[in-house]
């Protein structure tokens, strides 16, 4: 299975480095489709690529601020926002889920619980894949 991460930030390249050593095809999307961190240049076994590249794959995770998804999640600009640190019962950090496929967000749901996090489903994307087509 091939995951493409859009966001290139912290939690986009460590949720990278952990889906690739679980053995998964990883393609992490930066603005120019180039390394933007010497972490990022030298993780081997990470694919580098853009918005684009990222899109192509099994399963694409966008990880910006959800602040910042009014795009796709339309309480994104409203009061009622998460926690971004926000965590479960057994303190494991949660992870938002926002799509339109169910059986999508049930894989993605286990690979969340796989590395060691929590996921919260926050409904549907107002408009799937137009941040793709925007960013690429």
């Amino acid at each position: 299975m091939s995951i493409g991460i859009i966001g290139a930030g912290e939690l986009g390249c460590s949720l990278g480095r952990y889906l690739w050593r679980a053995g998964y095809d990883v393609v992490i999307a930066t603005g120019d489709g180039k390394p933007q961190t010497p972490a990022l240049d030298e993780e081997k076994g990470l694919t580098v690529g853009t918005a684009a590249e990222a899109a192509e794959t099994d399963i694409v995770l966008v990880t910006r601020p959800i602040a910042a998804c009014s795009d796709l999640y339309p309480a994104a600009s409203g009061n009622d926002l998460p926690a971004a640190d926000k965590r479960d019962a057994a303190g494991r950090r949660i992870l938002f889920m926002i799509g339109n496929d169910a059986a999508t967000k049930t894989t993605l749901g286990g690979l969340i619980a796989g590395l060691g996090f929590a996921a919260q489903d926050l409904g549907a994307c107002m408009a799937e894949h137009e941040h793709v087509r925007a960013a690429a």
